[in-house]
């Protein structure tokens, strides 16, 4: 795992989008986009591997959900391995 993830989409046209990471109990970790604007349907956003209070999650898989205003759902599995 280096020191962020990046996760890029490019949706079909501007949208409004929520992105989370959920651990394998299913809670949310972290909150990485709240109703962002998407930029002609393009964007980036990072995770640092920390949850909302800044601390850094356990080595394991998480799982990513992009949501978006026009109904999009994506998901996928990632895995933080800390050293």
């Amino acid at each position: 795992f280096e020191q962020f993830v990046t996760f890029s989409f490019n949706l079909s046209k501007e949208d409004q989008v929520n992105l989370v990471i959920i651990n394998e109990s299913g809670q949310i970790v972290k909150q990485l986009l709240r109703n962002a604007s998407t930029n002609n349907g393009q964007f980036q956003a990072y995770w640092d591997g920390k949850n909302e209070a800044g601390l850094r999650m356990p080595s394991g898989a998480y799982y990513y959900q992009l949501i978006s205003q026009n109904s999009t759902t994506k998901t996928g599995k990632l895995i933080l391995s800390n050293p």
